[in-house]
């Protein structure tokens, strides 16, 4: 650790990545930029998982809607609750998850609340992310739910 309490980590990232976070960081260190980062999604998707909890969504729940919407691509122009639920909604994809976590009887009303509320639609999205870049802290709240 040095002497203004950071510890000093290598990490092997390939250039393109290395030529954004320089740009991104802009004038300041690519550590400062990458700590900020990573202490705003850790915010990020605490709150956003408390805030489906404390809705009602249950583990099986959001193991269904990550399930659902993996691989999904965002169109910013196009609200992110119509293209979200519509995903989710799909009859193929919603049998496969139905069944597989067990969700059939909330399952159309979650795919709903996601396409009406916008506030839903984006804490979902936040949590769907951090499972799919395998947050294990994340992953054990979700299934203990």
């Amino acid at each position: 650790m040095d002497d203004n309490g950071k510890t000093r980590v290598t990490i092997a990232i390939d250039a393109g990545t290395l030529d954004i976070l320089r740009k991104a960081a802009g004038g300041r260190g690519i550590g400062d930029y990458v700590s900020d980062l990573v202490d705003s999604n850790w915010h990020d998707w605490q709150d956003a998982l408390g805030l489906l909890t404390n809705g009602g969504w249950r583990g099986p729940d959001l193991l269904a809607a990550c399930d659902a919407l993996n691989g999904k691509l965002i169109v910013a122009r196009l609200p992110l609750g119509h293209q979200l639920s519509g995903t989710m909604m799909d009859a193929a994809v919603m049998d496969g998850v139905a069944k597989t976590h067990n969700v059939g009887d909330t399952w159309r009303d979650r795919c709903t609340q996601v396409r009406d509320d916008d506030t839903i639609a984006r804490a979902l999205w936040c949590v769907v992310q951090e499972w799919w870049r395998n947050n294990k802290i994340l992953a054990r709240e979700m299934t203990a739910k």
